[in-house]
C-alpha cells in the first residue's frame, strides 16, 4: 500500500487528539 498524505486541522479538541494519536502509531502507512 502507498503512503498517504493527510491534513488535520484542529487538533485542540478530544477528537483532534485522537487523530494524532492513531496518526502517531501509523507513521509507516501515513
Amino acid at each position: 500500500m502507498a503512503r498517504q498524505r493527510i491534513a488535520i486541522l484542529g487538533s485542540t479538541g478530544s477528537i483532534g487528539q485522537q487523530a494524532l494519536e492513531v496518526v502517531a502509531r501509523h507513521r509507516d502507512k501515513l
